[in-house]
């Protein structure tokens, strides 16, 4: 079957065509809506123009084209640090302060834009040109990009949580996350499970629901249900009031935004240098210079497993700690 061509499987049956679209192609609703008004989707071979018309069982569902063309996104030459490259997909190693998308404030200085100067022909199907997945501004590490609409759809799905016979959260794609935090867990391991949410007073900002909060009040159908593994790697201790920072290793089992960053908040040990979830430092006449000073989140994706979506092979890719990390261990060993 054609890559831009789905099949409505009986979950999405009666469902509005904006929320299937969004949930077929892997792209944000508001992206699934604009397909839509701008005649990019057939449905039946039918072009449709509502984002709330229904679709049902076994309809055939066809984008026809596409909200950008290369124009749209200026290529700029910026270095690209690649870890691994085939005919299928990229892995770049992301350096922190580079933001990975045009938005607000950034249009000609992105991630995209280094990529759409030297691939000017990547997959369509997501929100941004062969985005996969998307890390923080001041988040170092691994990004997957996309250079077909097949290769996008299957490394998506990998992305998607599903639940196993048991009940429990899984996800093909493993991901791992490295970061340094003030404080030290009370275990050496350990799942955070909470809902995750816009904060209401700073719409920047995210914020943690209690799983048990969220049963008692129902909460709101926005709020997306979080789930983070994490490994304590070592601790170092400062002064003598036990003052403390640890290295950890972070589990995605969903992918939701901020979702380590406050997670980490919310079990008592924030990141290190993270100027939005952790202004204020406890003890922190105890710590380096160096540490108080950290100018963004500790906090660097490492590595990635997951199924090749062509060779169906299992790949393995890792982007090395950055020196600005490095160096930060160096100061905590003195």
């Amino acid at each position: 079957m054609d890559a831009n061509v789905f099949i409505v499987p009986s979950l999405l049956s009666n469902c509005r065509l904006d929320v299937a679209l969004s949930a077929l192609l892997k792209c944000s609703r508001s992206h699934a809506k604009k397909l839509i008004e701008q005649s990019a989707i057939t449905c039946n071979e039918i072009v449709i123009h509502s984002p709330k018309s229904k679709v049902q069982e076994n309809d055939r569902i066809a984008l026809i084209k596409t909200l950008r063309s290369e124009s749209e996104i200026t290529p700029v030459n910026i270095k690209l640090d690649i870890v691994f490259e085939d005919e299928f997909l990229l892995a770049i190693n992301k350096p922190a302060g580079l933001v990975v998308h045009p938005a607000i404030g950034h249009y000609g200085d992105t991630l995209v834009n280094a990529i759409m100067a030297n691939y000017p022909k990547l997959s369509d199907v997501g929100d941004h040109p062969g985005i996969v997945h998307r890390l923080d501004k001041d988040t170092s590490g691994l990004i997957l990009v996309a250079k077909t609409n097949t290769v996008h759809v299957a490394l998506a799905e990998q992305f998607r949580p599903t639940i196993n016979n048991n009940g429990s959260i899984d996800k093909k794609a493993k991901r791992t996350y490295i970061a340094l935090v003030y404080g030290r867990p009370c275990s050496t391991s350990g799942t955070i499970q909470t809902y995750i949410a816009r904060n209401k007073i700073d719409r920047k900002k995210m914020r943690t629901i209690n799983v048990q909060t969220k049963s008692l009040s129902n909460g709101n159908s926005s709020d997306r249900l979080a789930i983070t593994n994490y490994e304590l790697k070592k601790t170092w201790i400062f002064g003598q009031a036990n003052a403390s920072i640890s290295l950890m290793h972070f589990h995605l089992l969903t992918g939701r935004t901020h979702q380590i960053r406050v997670h980490s908040l919310f079990k008592g040990f924030p990141i290190i240098g993270d100027q939005v979830y952790n202004k204020k430092i406890a003890n922190s006449d105890s710590f380096p210079t160096e540490v108080k000073c950290f100018p963004r989140q500790a906090l660097h994706a490492f590595s990635i497993a997951l199924e090749h979506p062509m060779s169906h092979k299992m790949l393995y890719i890792e982007a090395p700690i950055p020196d600005d990390l490095i160096t930060l261990m160096e100061h905590l060993q003195q």
